[in-house]
């Protein structure tokens, strides 16, 4: 099985590439979830792009990763990208990168109705904090790289209104974030019948 206790540690995305692209044996899921515990934001990069959007990766995982562990990972590790932009690393995503694939994510707890509500909530509440707390680039980052597109979907822009009322900070988000929409933009973010899903 790849990633057995005698696969050498700390690992590099090199000898990751070798375990994972080029080979067809089981993963090891202790292995795998060890990496994505790594504290280097390269490894969890390479984990992030070659095996979590991966479904043939994904099979061969022994034992599986389970919703709780795509979670924690993912938003962990956008998170971190998002706030520390690392645009020069050659496996972890910048801050626009992480933006759009924040918003995937929230794409999907949105569309699979077997997770529970809380899941969006925390999910939105994410991307709250993280434009309360940053910076004018990463606001733009969020707006722009993703927030216009979630709201193509108008049941998730009805959801986020309450920006539109509060705060004059997400006011304004919530402005810029619906003008792509209103004036008839899409890029298909969403699939077609989206719209008859948590409405």
């Amino acid at each position: 099985m790849s990633g057995d206790s005698e696969t050498p540690w700390p690992i590099d995305p090199d000898q990751l590439d070798k375990l994972v692209r080029f080979s067809s044996e089981p993963l090891s899921g202790s292995f795998v979830r060890r990496c994505m515990a790594d504290s280097s934001l390269e490894v969890r990069g390479y984990i992030f792009n070659f095996v979590i959007d991966e479904p043939d990766v994904l099979k061969r995982i022994v034992p599986p990763l389970c919703f709780e562990d795509h979670k924690s990972f993912i938003l962990g590790y956008l998170t971190q990208c998002i706030l520390e932009d690392p645009a020069d690393d050659r496996q972890a995503d910048s801050q626009f990168n992480a933006c759009i694939s924040l918003m995937c994510w929230f794409r999907r707890v949105w569309i699979d109705l077997s997770l529970p509500r809380s899941e969006v909530v925390e999910a939105k509440r994410l991307i709250e904090k993280l434009y309360r707390e940053g910076d004018a680039g990463l606001r733009y980052n969020l707006v722009f790289a993703g927030l216009e597109h979630l709201f193509e979907n108008h049941a998730v822009r009805e959801y986020f209104s309450d920006w539109a009322g509060g705060d004059p900070l997400f006011q304004e988000a919530y402005a810029e974030a619906s003008e792509w929409t209103l004036k008839g933009g899409s890029n298909l973010f969403w699939p077609r019948d989206v719209n008859k899903v948590r409405e």
